[in-house]
């Protein structure tokens, strides 16, 4: 019989099979929503994207287009930075827009998406989360700040033309004050 040392390669693994368990237990812990894709089809998804976007199971999303998930509007812009990132002409975008849900919900979603190396080739990996009452807050204050400047106008406005004496000419202290 012939015997052959393997201890090292069992001992390495071992660590990978450590090492990608520590990785899947923390994206899958994340709050945030963690998805992986390439050429725009899903790779990977944690929980929190799949409950972010309504779908039931990490698996559904798997091969799903993201570009499908962007609300109308905000596809070209998602198109245009997605592409930009695979080319390697940015390494990382801030985001925020309207995405869809599964049930056709618009939510709102801020995030990053990293340009990163999967398998060989050029991947990107997006972090999200649904800023959807905060940015409806945003939205609501910026509407009232509009509607009380455009009263502010109107009402100077009034005042002005309320006041104003017209043709009335008077040489008495009176008259003049």
């Amino acid at each position: 019989g012939m015997g052959i040392d393997i201890s090292q390669r069992k001992a390495a693994e071992n660590a990978l099979k450590e090492s990608e368990a520590l990785y899947r237990i923390f994206a899958e812990r994340m709050t945030e929503g963690v998805v992986l894709f390439y050429n725009f089809k899903i790779l990977f998804a944690n929980k929190a994207f799949t409950a972010m976007t309504g779908f039931d199971d990490p698996s559904h999303l798997i091969d799903h287009n993201i570009i499908d998930m962007v609300a109308e509007g905000f596809d070209v812009y998602f198109r245009e930075m997605f592409e930009a990132l695979q080319a390697g002409v940015c390494p990382e975008r801030f985001f925020q827009a309207r995405w869809e849900r599964k049930d056709k919900t618009e939510i709102w979603v801020e995030g990053r998406a990293n340009l990163i190396r999967w398998k060989g080739k050029p991947s990107v990996l997006l972090t999200a989360r649904d800023i959807t009452e905060a940015k409806l807050k945003e939205i609501s204050m910026q509407e009232e700040t509009e509607n009380l400047r455009r009263e502010n106008i109107t009402l100077r406005s009034s005042i002005k033309d309320r006041y104003r004496l017209g043709d009335i000419i008077g040489k008495s202290r009176s008259m003049q004050a």
